[in-house]
């Protein structure tokens, strides 16, 4: 894929100060991915596939769906396993969330999906490839539902940026995952047969105006949320 980076710096120091009041706690991958979801929904181009065969065209899916890079450890070594977000924009923050918990944290026996990766993983590589190619030179569809129409992941650690993300979708946004005085890191790597650098930059911008707007309020929403005093009481004892 002729993949193409474009970054950008977010100012997301008052979004930032909601989310460490709003509770149950989101992370910014799932703030960031609702608000991309969001910006899918209004930007077709963002969940359109190139199709090379039988002859090159495109397929728009219907829906968002998300791809959420996550590191779980199998056998005893660490691993990057892909979790799976259907419609994310027509979920709120705290369901997200709490699926995003059970990816992370849920024994990979009950993540019917990870455990699918890890046995594709295992396969001959001649039939990898084979499936790898079926997938995205025949079936659209079929890709889209499990390869995803964006994919996720953090661009960076420890105060080192990444400015390039392989992938198999259109988009994969780069996230900052810790947003260290409100500023906050953000790539897009886009397939260029389906984006424009001038289409991307108007997504990044879009991204930005949904974060400080959209995505703030329901973070106010959660932050002024009356919760139980059993939950109150709990906190205060710890």
């Amino acid at each position: 894929m002729p993949l193409v980076p474009l970054g950008t710096t977010m100012d997301l120091s008052e979004l930032a100060n909601w989310r460490r009041k709003a509770r149950p706690y989101i992370s910014w991958a799932v703030i960031k991915m609702r608000a991309y979801a969001l910006v899918a929904r209004e930007h077709p181009l963002l969940r359109r596939l190139y199709v090379p065969l039988p002859t090159p065209h495109y397929y728009e899916h219907p829906e968002s769906i998300a791809m959420l890079a996550v590191n779980r450890e199998v056998n005893g070594h660490s691993r990057l396993l892909i979790a799976r977000f259907t419609q994310p924009e027509n979920h709120s923050l705290v369901q997200l969330q709490s699926k995003y918990d059970d990816y992370r944290r849920l024994p990979l026996s009950e993540l019917k999906q990870l455990r699918a990766q890890v046995r594709f993983s295992r396969m001959p590589a001649p039939l990898r490839k084979f499936s790898w190619h079926l997938m995205t030179g025949w079936m659209p569809r079929g890709r889209a539902r499990m390869m995803g129409t964006f994919g996720m992941s953090p661009s960076g650690t420890r105060s080192i940026d990444g400015t390039w993300h392989l992938g198999p979708t259109t988009t994969t946004l780069g996230y900052d995952p810790y947003c260290v005085d409100g500023k906050a890191r953000v790539t897009l790597t886009f397939d260029h047969r389906v984006l424009d650098g001038l289409p991307a930059a108007t997504v990044l911008q879009t991204l930005g105006d949904v974060l400080k707007t959209q995505m703030r309020n329901e973070l106010v929403m959660l932050a002024r949320t009356k919760r139980p005093a059993t939950e109150v009481s709990l906190r205060r004892a710890a």
